[in-house]
């Protein structure tokens, strides 16, 4: 094993802008469990929540198809600007209630006026293709278990302040289980002033299941962060660039009220593709257990590539600028050459990337939320 560190101020600038991502993917398919489909609900800027959510006769609002769902339920979601929105009725292993919007990014979550643009308290509930943006302190908040938030865009989150802190997709609860965020473009999510609390995605629970194929750009804290009960969580193939406390941060905490043991451990690091970022690249902190860390690319951050506990070194085979195709208009895609393509690991990889394609494409299974060159 090798600890291999990196500093470009030159990078850490550049992504430190937050652009806004160039392309729209495709949804991530591999994490996405077989759906029964029950019943269909329709929702439209034309409709009326008096209405009861037929394609002829859609429901204005998503919040009101929410109450309307049961297990097994697909509502589709047309184009257009909806209230915030608040899912808390649960689907089943094999029926869950699916929200999908139509055009992809087109069915935009507004979250003024809420603190959280989309609350999911239910189990067994799929967000899938959405853009939420507002002044608040969430994108996508989560307490349910099972739940899978997959090609969603989630940006420019501004939290009034930094009191409570915040994130673009979180998942609170500390008893949760097997939670997957697949596939979002996470970008700008920032809080007033130097707010270290205010992440792009960050899971509290255990058993917590997979963070994917996943661009998070741009955040006021860390780009990724575990904390509180969080563990036996997989963090694979993601790019994670420019977020001004640092890349991602593995660790829990036991603060009284929490549910024990408040350790992160059994938490699988490989394949992203971490850059710019203003701390660590990868670090560790408060509590923790056993963690692997491999193949990940680590380069350009500001106090080096990787600060673990207890004098651990990572397994790393590759270093070296990412070779970005145009960062400074977000596209994070390789280039020829990039040395993050054939070098990851095959352990943990998805069967896709953030674009829908299949991985690998080449000789080997690429680093971060891309697979192969443009």
């Amino acid at each position: 094993m090798t600890h291999h560190g990196v500093g470009t101020a030159a990078l850490l600038a550049l992504a430190l802008v937050g652009c806004r991502a160039s392309t729209r993917p495709s949804p991530s398919t591999s994490t996405s469990p077989h759906q029964v489909v029950r019943a269909q609900l329709w929702v439209s800027p034309a409709g009326l929540d008096s209405d009861p959510g037929t394609s002829a006769r859609p429901v204005r609002e998503v919040r009101r198809a929410a109450v309307l769902a049961r297990a097994g339920t697909l509502v589709h979601v047309s184009p257009g600007n909806y209230l915030p929105v608040v899912t808390s009725r649960s689907g089943t292993p094999d029926a869950p209630i699916v929200f999908r919007s139509d055009q992809r990014w087109d069915a935009r979550v507004l979250a003024e006026g809420a603190t959280t643009a989309w609350t999911n308290t239910g189990d067994w509930v799929q967000v899938e293709g959405f853009d939420l943006s507002g002044s608040t302190y969430n994108g996508l908040l989560s307490t349910g278990s099972h739940g899978r938030f997959t090609g969603n865009h989630v940006h420019d989150i501004v939290a009034p302040d930094c009191s409570r802190g915040g994130a673009g997709i979180v998942v609170e609860s500390y008893v949760a289980t097997d939670n997957t965020t697949a596939g979002n473009v996470v970008e700008r999510v920032r809080a007033p002033g130097n707010c270290a609390r205010v992440h792009g995605i960050y899971y509290q629970s255990a058993d917590g299941g997979r963070i994917v194929n996943n661009l998070v750009v741009g955040c006021s804290g860390w780009g990724i962060h575990l904390w509180h009960n969080a563990s036996r969580i997989a963090i694979t193939n993601n790019t994670v660039v420019g977020n001004a406390r640092g890349g991602i941060a593995v660790g829990g905490s036991f603060e009284g009220n929490d549910v024990a043991p408040g350790i992160a451990s059994d938490v699988l690091v490989t394949n992203n593709l971490v850059a710019g970022n203003g701390q660590a690249g990868i670090s560790e902190v408060g509590r923790v257990g056993t963690n692997t860390y491999v193949d990940n690319l680590s380069h350009g951050n500001a106090q080096g590539d990787y600060r673990l506990k207890g004098g651990f070194v990572p397994e790393v085979r590759v270093s070296g600028d990412p070779a970005f195709v145009d960062p400074q208009n977000g596209d994070y895609h390789l280039r020829d050459g990039s040395p993050a393509l054939d070098s990851g690991s095959r352990l943990g990889a998805p069967a896709d990337d953030l674009d829908g394609a299949a991985r690998p494409a080449g000789g080997g299974f690429d680093i971060g939320a891309y697979e192969g060159a443009r």
